[in-house]
């Protein structure tokens, strides 16, 4: 009788332990969540990124199913090549758990002069006869050649003054009746502005004859909207 009421209490304790423990993670059919995801980074060159993830099915793994020419990729962290200002790099990345449970971000990461005053930069306006979409921007910079890219927020910040003597007199937002402001012009930026503009995903860097430098405030649909092109690279 002994013996009997010692099985049925080890069977007890294996039922509980199995309800407690590991049935959650037996259960698992999900894909990892990705933690502050962004399908677009800017990123300084030389600098790195790591994605982040959570998932009860450790452990979590990061690949490229695609890895582009020189961009280093080591389990989630990726290295952004020196001297690659200018550069975009378009990858498909798979974040898989023990499991396999997996799933594929498409990500565009684009690299820029790194935040440093004592970098001196060249700004150029492009066609100021016309406006362009964020996206056009992207391009026209681009093909520039090596090293051109649209300006960061920073970069815009540091030298306001020296965008704004290429913008100043132009229109941008082609409305002639801006009160005593006088014409308020608008240049994009290839990051959002979170850091500086509490939140706001505002990619326009706005400049009047009172108030030199501030975010437009704020862009409703920001690809949609058509802005004067300004460049920047390292000044050789």
């Amino acid at each position: 009788m002994r013996a009997k009421m010692i099985s049925l209490n080890f069977l007890t304790v294996l039922t509980l332990v199995g309800c407690g423990g590991s049935d959650s993670v037996i259960s698992d059919n999900a894909p990892p969540t990705l933690l502050g995801f962004r399908d677009e980074l800017v990123l300084p060159q030389g600098t790195q990124y790591t994605f982040l993830a959570n998932d009860p099915s450790q452990p979590i793994s990061f690949t490229l199913l695609d890895n582009p020419q020189n961009l280093l990729f080591d389990n989630g962290t990726i290295t952004i090549p020196p001297d690659s200002a200018g550069s975009a790099y378009h990858i498909n990345l798979r974040v898989a758990d023990s499991r396999g449970n997996h799933v594929d971000k498409n990500v565009t990461i684009y690299s820029t002069l790194p935040p440093d005053p004592n970098i001196p930069l060249t700004f150029s306006l492009e066609d100021s006869a016309n406006r362009y979409a964020w996206e056009d921007a992207v391009k026209m910079c681009q093909e520039k050649g090596t090293g051109w890219s649209l300006p960061t927020i920073w970069q815009l910040h540091q030298n306001s003054q020296k965008v704004y003597d290429l913008v100043k007199g132009i229109d941008s937002d082609l409305n002639s009746q801006n009160g005593n402001q006088g014409f308020i012009s608008a240049v994009w930026s290839i990051n959002p502005a979170d850091e500086l503009n509490a939140g706001l995903r505002a990619k326009a860097w706005s400049y009047n004859p009172n108030v030199i430098g501030e975010i437009e405030d704020p862009i409703k649909g920001e690809n949609q909207e058509n802005y004067f092109v300004v460049c920047v690279e390292k000044t050789p």
